[in-house]
């Protein structure tokens, strides 16, 4: 029988109690620090409207979180594989490293035992995991409002053409934007008239609308146009496939 993830409120209370119930089939993203734990992860519980609950390692990462130094949320896989043990160390003491198959040679492992050991155990490749991190690096510098070239250096790109391809790709939008990225969060909302989809920023609440509106999508258009841009709709729609289904 497949696992169901539970609705989010279950799934906050056994994070607020450290509950090993779900260890290893559920993840929790924190958005005022950008990382995702286990359930069971002794800091301090996050407020419940800064919590986003994954069933994969694999989603949080495309959602944009990087993993928690305290539980450690990649260990399971770890503790009973050395080769992953290793090249978990190796990520996590240099995240804006840009990893090669190369690399993994130089360490003495096989780039495609390496590629199946991390896909069965995390749903995605070392290399990916790598990328994501060093794409999310790159990101949080522009949303701080540096440079296009300090955010390329963060995130270990040496070609600024592969830099912007990569950042186009990953979040839909380019990295050369003449201001500072506005962060809007999406979340959606069960009621007994249907799912409500809930937009905002750090200070005010921008959509509140229900998914089956034929108004939607050019709703969220207008909003992600005032965040970002023009360009920033496939951003938004890329960030809705990821965490809306």
């Amino acid at each position: 029988m497949l696992f169901t993830l539970p609705d989010p409120d279950t799934l906050y209370t056994a994070l607020s109690n450290r509950d090993p119930t779900y260890e290893g089939r559920a993840f929790v993203g924190v958005r005022s620090t950008g990382i995702f734990c286990r359930l069971t992860c002794p800091a301090r519980t996050p407020l419940r409207q800064n919590c986003t609950f994954y069933e994969t390692v694999k989603e949080c990462f495309e959602a944009g979180y990087r993993p928690c130094k305290r539980c450690h949320p990649l260990g399971p896989a770890a503790e009973h594989d050395p080769m992953v043990q290793r090249l978990i160390k190796a990520l996590s003491e240099a995240p804006d490293k840009r990893w090669l198959e190369s690399d993994i040679k130089a360490l003495g492992f096989d780039p495609s035992t390496v590629r199946r050991s991390f896909k069965r155990n995390y749903g995605i490749t070392f290399l990916e995991m790598s990328r994501q991190l060093r794409l999310r690096e790159g990101f949080s510098t522009l949303s701080s409002g540096e440079r296009v070239i300090d955010a390329q250096i963060d995130a270990g790109f040496e070609s600024g053409s592969a830099f912007r391809k990569a950042f186009q790709k990953r979040f839909g939008i380019s990295p050369a934007m003449p201001t500072k990225i506005a962060l809007m969060w999406l979340d959606w909302i069960e009621t007994p008239l249907g799912s409500l989809i809930v937009l905002a920023d750090a200070e005010r609440v921008h959509l509140l609308e229900f998914l089956d509106r034929r108004a939607l999508l050019r709703e969220l258009k207008k909003c992600s146009c005032k965040a970002m841009g023009a360009s920033a709709s496939g951003a938004l729609r890329s960030w809705i496939s990821c965490n809306v289904s």
